[in-house]
């Protein structure tokens, strides 16, 4: 009695692991649909950054954020460059949290990302790894760049910044954009 109730326990647990795994299929066809889409380099300017030591302790807080694969402490020109790990993208308020923490003011934040241009409530956005958008401000020759290339993977450059104290959309970050190109 003991060997069937064992046989009917390891099918049970055969299916339903072979359930879980059909259940995660879609979500990992996804990921592979769109490879290499997150940020490439996150650029914080830095007020305060001017001897070695001190940036020491900066950078070990930069390297705590979530998805930092390297971190790179230019103290002559004030700033520091965040590498996240490939295909991801970095929370910028923990970015900006992490500079605070370390005694430095943080002041501007350059972001260059690779994702599908896209669009939320009729604003353009980019669509980064794991589905974070990254709201575009409008203007200049972007507004038309951005109609013609919707639904293509781009590479992206400009400034993020926050326009309003709880976010724009839900997103408490804007990227004004200063460049961007066609992803091969």
């Amino acid at each position: 009695m003991e060997i069937i109730g064992m046989t009917h326990l390891k099918t049970f647990v055969t299916l339903s692991l072979a359930g879980l795994l059909l259940l995660s299929l879609p979500q990992a066809a996804a990921a592979q649909a769109a490879p290499g889409l997150g940020m490439l380099e996150v650029i914080v300017r830095v007020d305060g950054l001017s001897c070695p030591f001190c940036a020491y302790g900066l950078e070990k807080n930069l390297r705590k954020v979530d998805n930092v694969a390297r971190v790179e402490l230019r103290v002559d020109q004030g700033r520091a460059v965040v590498t996240p790990k490939h295909g991801t993208s970095l929370e910028l308020g923990a970015l900006e949290r992490a500079v605070r923490d370390g005694g430095f003011t943080p002041r501007e934040l350059s972001v260059t990302a690779r994702g599908r241009l896209t669009e939320l409530n009729g604003a353009p956005a980019l669509e980064l790894s794991n589905g974070v958008l990254l709201l575009l401000a409008r203007g200049g020759q972007s507004n038309a760049l951005l109609e013609s290339s919707r639904g293509t993977v781009v590479r992206v450059e400009g400034v993020a910044s926050q326009d309003q104290p709880k976010g724009h959309n839900g997103h408490p970050y804007t990227l004004t954009v200063s460049s961007f190109e066609a992803a091969g």
